[in-house]
């Protein structure tokens, strides 16, 4: 698929990067159109994409906008703004030439989706320079509440893990700070009482998280969600008991086993359409950056929603034997 006309959103603090300016240079040089808007304040990605999104839209048709493309350079919450403004701006995809397409530049501290995404994490110059070399996918977009997100949504004490880390830890242990603070915490942590309800099925006990992932990445690398796809129509959710720090290892070798095809001991973890999270309480919750808190979180999918640039082998596309509908993978057991 050739790739038309490109628009880079970056994030403010990667704009001094020279290797990537050399790699603008470098697309131009190529004959590709590239035009740069960098972001310094907040809501500056979504309203960059909103703005591409609706000149596409009145233009509808004209050849040189066909595969225009959208790449948000920073972090996953850049690339869920930039998502989500595609989703809101009518982005579906009728046609090869729906609308614009997502690309991703990794910039961020924790980088989940695009890590998920099989994307070189450690190179974002080198990611933005094999744009043209990408493959151009459907995929789904999850919603919480209405809100779309494109990786994951982590409530309870994921989301407060990620709200606490300290910039300066982030900025030296990058996705590891995540991990550091929530050991560091994990003994003042009590628990949420929660009802979990996916397709029908429903569990109800204490949790320290619940993540319901689109992507397989959340909290700076930790493959909490790991078998979801983008375009398989489902979110996978993993639900996190309550456990004391002598068990609190026990969780990361769960979330090992479920990788490698193993059932896990501590977690449950399963896919479905819709999935439903009540707690007693308000509960945290962290959607791909953006802080909220609610009693109630409503999540569906929003098939083939946009169209994204990836690896050809990603591991967030679904091989051809595995876009049969999927049944649950363990819901449904009542924890009291």
């Amino acid at each position: 698929m050739p790739v038309g006309p490109i628009t880079l959103i970056l994030n403010g603090r990667a704009a001094v990067d020279e290797r990537l300016r050399e790699a603008v240079g470098s697309l131009r040089d190529s004959g590709f159109q590239v035009d740069v808007r960098a972001c310094w304040e907040d809501g500056d990605p979504a309203r960059h994409a909103r703005d591409v999104a609706e000149i596409h839209a009145k233009r509808r048709g004209d050849a040189d906008l066909d595969n225009a493309v959208i790449v948000a350079a920073g972090g996953d919450g850049t690339i869920n703004e930039v998502a989500a403004a595609l989703v809101e701006c009518g982005g579906e995809c009728e046609s090869d030439a729906g609308g614009p397409i997502l690309g991703v530049v990794p910039y961020g501290t924790a980088n989940d989706f695009a890590t998920a995404a099989g994307l070189p994490v450690d190179d974002p110059p080198r990611c933005l320079l094999q744009i043209p070399d990408l493959t151009c996918h459907f995929a789904d977009v999850g919603r919480l509440n209405g809100r779309p997100f494109i990786n994951a949504a982590s409530a309870g004490y994921a989301a407060r893990v990620t709200t606490e880390a300290d910039p300066m830890v982030k900025k030296l242990l990058g996705g590891m700070a995540y991990w550091w603070t929530g050991l560091k915490n994990l003994s003042d942590t009590v628990g949420t009482e929660v009802t979990v309800t996916a397709d029908g099925d429903r569990w109800r006990g204490r949790v320290l998280a619940v993540v319901v992932g689109n992507g397989r990445y959340a909290g700076g690398g930790i493959a909490v969600t790991p078998h979801a796809r983008i375009d398989d129509g489902k979110l996978e959710v993993t639900i996190v008991p309550e456990v004391g720090v002598s068990e609190y290892k026990a969780l990361y070798d769960d979330l090992a086993a479920v990788a490698e095809g193993r059932d896990p001991k501590l977690l449950t973890i399963g896919r479905a359409e819709n999935i439903t999270i009540e707690a007693d309480a308000p509960i945290q919750v962290n959607l791909d950056g953006e802080p909220l808190t609610d009693r109630t979180l409503k999540f569906d999918v929003l098939r083939n929603a946009i169209r994204v640039l990836l690896p050809a082998t990603s591991p967030l596309l679904s091989a051809p034997s595995e876009r049969e509908e999927r049944s649950l993978l363990g819901i449904g057991a009542e924890r009291g």
